[in-house]
């Protein structure tokens, strides 16, 4: 599926809350699936830009990251606890603008492994 960015957004809200119920807007996340040559690690991944202050202002226990298929059909869903990215924060990359950019891998030998970080913090083990 070749939906604008909205879209898919609100594709991915609606997978989170069809499985979880009424998940506020600002506990999810959504991201399209970047195959190698459009991703900046060179591998296929799902790009997520969370704001620091925003884990950390206690609003989400829990974010909801949903990983577009390959196919634009359907998502993969996390449900992945606040607290465990604030302890690996150190392995994540964090920009200068305060934003926590993971890059999530869409390969099997490293699944949802973050690509972007030096911690190469996993995140298989939060798929739902």
């Amino acid at each position: 599926m070749n939906d604008k960015p909205q879209e898919k957004r609100k594709r991915g809200i609606k997978a989170v809350r069809e499985r979880f119920g009424a998940v506020p807007k600002q506990c999810i996340s959504v991201s399209r699936f970047y195959p190698a040559d459009k991703s900046w690690t060179r591998s296929p991944v799902w790009f997520f830009n969370l704001s620091l202050a925003r884990l950390e202002d206690g609003e989400c226990e829990v974010v909801f990251l949903a990983c577009e298929h390959e196919t634009g059909e359907e998502f993969c869903l996390l449900k992945v606890p606040v607290s465990y990215l604030l302890e690996t924060l150190s392995g994540l990359c964090v920009s200068q603008e305060e934003r926590v950019l993971l890059h999530l891998s869409a390969r099997n030998e490293d699944w949802l492994v973050d690509l972007r970080g030096k911690g190469r913090v996993p995140f298989a083990k939060f798929e739902v």
